[in-house]
């Protein structure tokens, strides 16, 4: 069951791609559309922490509460994705919850969306790569791998930008 923070979370962060939607065809509106139901879909089944997540969530709400020198021995990936969440959490000030934490993948699922689009101007590519079966499948579960997937296409974006 959602808490009224989760909810509160849920709503603004459909209201938060609203405006990137708009700016879109009809296609991106469905496949956005489309992600989050996923979304509220898999919370909605399963509002408890699974597989990996039984070690990410609670090392994650360690550092949300700015418990930075807390790592759980059992984890063997860098921090990064704790370290997006805290920033994100920050600018939200939304709580630490396990929907809060699961949101930030599907941020990062938006994110891939919009750089793939950016770097090769091609919208179906942009679709075809942030709907790849293995990323959409686990984008709504708190794993690492979105955040250095986005990683990823942020340095080939950046990179690749002309000089003026």
């Amino acid at each position: 069951m959602c808490h009224i923070n989760d909810k509160t979370f849920l709503l603004s962060f459909i209201v938060l791609f609203f405006q990137e939607m708009l700016a879109y065809s009809s296609t991106y509106i469905v496949f956005y559309s489309l992600v989050l139901l996923h979304f509220y879909l898999i919370q909605k089944r399963a509002p408890y922490p699974l597989i990996d997540e039984i070690f990410h969530v609670p090392q994650a709400q360690k550092y949300c509460a700015h418990e930075f020198r807390y790592w759980d021995s059992k984890i063997t990936t860098p921090p990064g994705l704790y370290l997006f969440s805290v920033i994100l959490r920050e600018i939200t000030r939304f709580s630490c919850t396990i929907t809060f934490l699961r949101a930030t993948n599907i941020l990062n699922v938006f994110l891939i969306h919009i750089l793939v689009k950016r770097i090769t101007g091609n919208h179906m590519k942009a679709i075809a790569v942030a709907s790849n079966p293995l990323l959409l499948t686990f984008s709504c579960l708190y794993y690492i791998m979105f955040v250095h997937t986005t990683d990823e296409y942020f340095v080939d974006y950046v990179w690749n930008v002309p000089n003026p």
